[in-house]
């Protein structure tokens, strides 16, 4: 599996600039420079084939050069915590450009994005249950879903954590390679907290359609991410009342 976004790169002087603006501030989780992007589109995870076939189209999408500029910077607030982000200006030509690659997605198969674009350039993330709980919390990326449960081994090993919450999607191809992932990442991560002891939380969305992910990651059925949250600390509150 490919897990795949479109994204301009900010030349360096704006990426300095940016990073220069960042502070000290323990409550931010400020991106690094080689992450300031500004997504054009996200895919997500995808089988090779489907990868090849995005490829092949966006290197087809022809689109006059044109100039941008760093606007004012705001914040996407959620119950769970947000992001800090710099707008871009103007506007008009980006949204047109993803507009594009958007329709060369689906002509690869994938579902139209169907969420309101808005050109931004993440600079920061924060939390907040946590915090409020007097928790704190790290984040670690893995290729895919399927080496979640190996990533969650090397956490509670550590014996530093009390809990691992495992977040992922993985969106139905053309192959059975979806049930293989699917099923894996399930297995592993049950294995893992029966095997360590240290509650591991199933945050993996499977499902048909990239609007059935955003719909379960904070949308309009349920925030995932945040309930696999919430399970690691009453398990790992159990285990403390048991202890």
């Amino acid at each position: 599996m490919h897990r795949l976004f479109v994204a301009i790169r900010p030349p360096g002087p704006i990426r300095d600039l940016l990073v220069d603006a960042m502070d000290d501030s323990p409550e931010l989780r400020w991106v690094s420079d080689e992450n300031l992007h500004l997504t054009l589109r996200f895919i997500g995870e995808v089988d090779r084939p489907v990868a090849e076939d995005v490829a092949t189209l966006l290197d087809q999408i022809r689109f006059p050069a044109f100039s941008l500029r760093i606007g004012r910077a705001g914040r996407f607030d959620r119950r769970n915590g947000g992001a800090i982000w710099a707008s871009i200006e103007p506007r008009d030509q980006v949204i047109q450009l993803a507009a594009k690659i958007d329709r060369a997605c689906v002509l690869a198969g994938l579902e139209a994005e169907r969420r309101a674009f808005h050109p931004h350039i993440t600079l920061a993330r924060y939390g907040r249950s946590s915090g409020e709980a007097g928790a704190s919390f790290e984040v670690h990326d893995v290729p895919g879903a399927y080496e979640l449960p190996l990533a969650a081994l090397y956490l509670a090993e550590t014996g530093r954590v009390a809990g691992v919450a495992c977040l992922g999607a993985v969106i139905r191809g053309e192959t059975t390679h979806y049930d293989y992932v699917c099923n894996e990442a399930a297995r592993g991560i049950q294995d893992v907290q029966l095997r360590t002891g240290v509650p591991c939380a199933f945050g993996v969305l499977t499902v048909e359609s990239m609007e059935q992910a955003l719909a379960r990651s904070g949308g309009d059925h349920r925030d995932t991410g945040y309930h696999a949250g919430q399970v690691v600390l009453r398990m790992a509150a159990l285990r403390g009342e048991l202890a």
